[in-house]
């Protein structure tokens, strides 16, 4: 891909007490946590959807899935069914990030519309019902009657089979009833009687096989003698006997022993029932051993060390005698073993829980302390500094993680204790200067004052009043930095919150977590100048966004920003930050919409740019009040250059190393497609990208 295109700068300003920055760029924010719930509700509800999907997959995904032809009634449920394990599936995604509430929405949605097709069933029982009961009379007919007497009965019958094609199912059933009674008339009624015995018989025991699933749920597990078979009572041996009595009863059917036919077609329903049950318990367990694995694989991930308690190592070995037990056939030994690995695997993960948090607030203190000024803390506070050491010593030895953040918050305050002690006299001309910057109103002045007086007196008597006044003032949704004649950087406020980041088929959330400060526009030639005091740009125009600026170009502007303005942290925005403030809210592709035939309204590009850049504000902003979001020159970000994390990500910076700086927004050059909100370019840092270069 080639293209020629000029690079600009946009200000990120990071709030006050947030931070303030200033950008060739642009940024982005965030929302609330994830929600987490309660993991047995979450469990409970996946084993309940499993169950009934499997119910589904033994009855009506049976027909719905067949070789008939689809009709309207079967697209419909096909399509219930598609959603019910989207949601399913969502579930289990859901599970494996611990987001056990929202997973246990999801099987519940997927429980109601699997219920939903279950009683889809009665009709397609009614009309199984029919067409046994036709082939049942066909049977008794054809015994004696001749294929031309068949032929109206025949014909009725047909009609039925087009009516179920139709999706008339209603029509279909009453003329199946007609074919039946067609067939009836022929059977003769003395030798009918007992053949029609024996012929329902049969049917009844095609319906109960017919409920066996022949694909298996365990591996066969091989004992020493296979020779002895299957054990008594076992699925593989009331399966062996079913068959072994239908078979035993279509001989006798074939000799005409009706009598004995029915008595063995009887015997192998009961045996096929028997064996659809001990299916559904494998089943049930099958289910059940999957959940059990789950919750093994997330306990296993809650650890954040190799070392695995007691109650994890139980679990295992439960799950292992549990599917000995499995292999063996054993359901009833199987489902206890099952229930106490279940259990001990979330004995394991609370005291994962409880690990970690100890972990965590050792980390605290350790870091506290590291970061301490132990002389200060000695000349000014020894006593609170021992009493906190001791209350650490005491935490250790007691493996106590409230006392660790008992001993965090003493270490906490003596510090700030003794930095007030020290700094006293420090302090005074800060205040005065908060006493102005409060009078003025100058939000960005007072968090500037209030962030010294953090680090000098942070435990001084006046800071809680201090900070509430401070906090009193709110930002302004706009901020107009004067670089002096006349020439003023105007910024506008984005407020945090999330957004799907990247192309629509590969997008992910990103939260931005803080609110932040972007340029209104691109960085100008004018203000350029008064910062560096040279314009490097091709297209001159005081108003023209500055062009032929590398990234390192960037940065040298944004120091020399930060020396003459002061009071203010500026940068460029990450990647994250410049498409979220790009898209304003909107998720197509671009910030109004996804047709490309109204970019003129928004953005100077190849379409009607005159093959030159353009004063910045010309165009309609978006709907966050930020211009040139797309085209006219493109925009360096802070991050490098890298693939896309696929993951929810909070605040993302990028990769920690590369070779390539980003760049987005498109520019006059280039067409439509790279102006979108999501497209993507990189060029090397040190770069100053010129009106003719290309770049792929």
């Amino acid at each position: 891909m080639k293209c020629q295109f000029s690079a600009a700068v946009r200000g990120t300003l990071l709030l006050g007490m947030f931070a303030v920055a200033v950008s060739c760029g642009k940024s982005q924010s965030t929302g609330n946590p994830t929600a987490q719930g309660n993991l047995d509700d979450a469990i409970k509800a996946r084993t309940e959807v499993v169950a009934l999907h499997q119910e589904i997959a033994a009855t009506v995904l049976r027909d719905l899935l067949g070789e008939r032809e689809v009709t309207k009634a079967v697209q419909g449920m096909r399509k219930v069914i598609a959603k019910a394990e989207s949601k399913q599936e969502e579930g289990n995604i859901l599970l494996t990030k611990d987001r056990y509430t929202d997973a246990a929405s999801a099987y519940a949605e997927a429980a109601k519309l699997y219920r939903q097709a279950l009683d889809w069933r009665k009709v397609q029982k009614d009309l199984a019902k029919a067409e046994q009961s036709v082939a049942a009379a066909r049977m008794l007919a054809e015994a004696s009657a001749k294929p031309d007497q068949l032929k109206p009965a025949t014909a009725l019958q047909i009609n039925a089979e087009g009516y179920v094609e139709a999706g008339e199912i209603e029509k279909a059933i009453a003329e199946y009833g007609r074919a039946r009674q067609a067939f009836e008339k022929l059977a003769p009624g003395a030798r009918a009687a007992t053949l029609e015995q024996a012929i329902t018989a049969r049917t009844a025991m095609q319906a109960a096989r017919d409920q066996i699933k022949d694909r298996p749920r365990f591996p066969v597990r091989l004992t020493g003698d296979d020779s002895k078979g299957p054990k008594p009572g076992s699925l593989p041996d009331v399966l062996s006997r079913a068959q072994k009595a239908e078979a035993s009863a279509t001989t006798a059917l074939e000799e005409r022993q009706y009598a004995s036919a029915s008595g063995l077609f009887a015997a192998a329903e009961k045996l096929y029932r028997e064996a659809a049950v001990l299916q559904g318990k494998r089943d049930a367990v099958a289910a059940a051993r999957k959940s059990v694995e789950d919750t093994m694989k997330l306990a296993n991930a809650a650890f954040k060390s190799s070392a695995r308690p007691a109650s994890f190592e139980r679990g295992k070995q439960a799950l292992a005698d549990a599917d000995k037990a499995l292999g063996d056939d054993d359901i009833e030994t199987a489902k206890p073993l099952l229930s106490q690995a279940a259990e001990q695997f979330a004995a394991a993960r609370a005291e994962a829980d409880k690990m970690n948090a100890l972990a965590d607030a050792q980390q605290a203190w350790a870091a506290g302390l590291a970061a301490a000024d132990e002389d200060l803390l000695n000349r000014h506070v020894a006593s609170q500094f021992a009493a906190a050491k001791a209350k650490a010593a005491d935490a250790q030895a007691k493996s106590s993680t409230a006392l660790f953040a008992e001993a965090t918050g003493a270490l906490k305050d003596a510090v700030a204790t003794a930095k007030t002690k020290e700094n006293a006299a420090k302090a005074v001309p800060v205040l005065a200067r908060l006493d102005t910057a409060l009078a003025s109103g100058n939000k960005f002045a007072v968090s500037q004052v209030m962030g010294e007086l953090e680090d000098l007196i942070p435990g001084d008597t006046r800071m809680p009043s201090l900070r509430q006044k401070a906090n009193a003032l709110p930002w302004p949704k706009e901020a107009s930095i004067d670089l002096g004649a006349d020439v003023k950087l105007e910024m506008v406020m984005l407020r945090n919150g999330s957004f799907q980041m990247g192309e629509k088929q590969s997008t992910h959330k990103v939260t931005i977590t803080k609110p932040f400060y972007l340029g209104k526009f691109e960085v100008t030639q004018e203000q350029w100048e008064r910062v560096m005091g040279s314009n490097p740009s091709n297209f001159k125009g005081a108003k023209n966004p500055v062009e032929q600026v590398s990234w390192e170009d960037c940065q040298t502007f944004i120091r020399k920003l930060g020396e003459k303005v002061p009071g203010y942290t500026f940068r460029l925005p990450t990647e994250a930050e410049w498409e979220y403030a790009c898209r304003a809210g909107s998720s197509s592709e671009y910030c109004y919409g996804d047709d490309a035939g109204g970019l003129g309204e928004y953005a100077w590009y190849d379409g009607n740019s005159g093959s030159k850049t353009h004063p910045v504000g010309e165009k309609k902003p978006n709907a966050w009040g930020l211009y040139d979001m797309h085209g006219n020159v493109w925009e360096w970000c802070q991050d490098w250059y890298g693939n896309l994390d696929s993951n929810a990500a909070t605040d993302p910076v990028g990769p920690s190393s590369g070779s390539y700086r980003v760049l987005r927004g498109g520019s006059w050059y280039d067409d439509a497609a790279l102006c979108r909100s999501a497209s993507r370019s990189s060029v090397d840092p040190s770069y100053r990208i010129t009106t003719t270069s290309a770049c792929g």
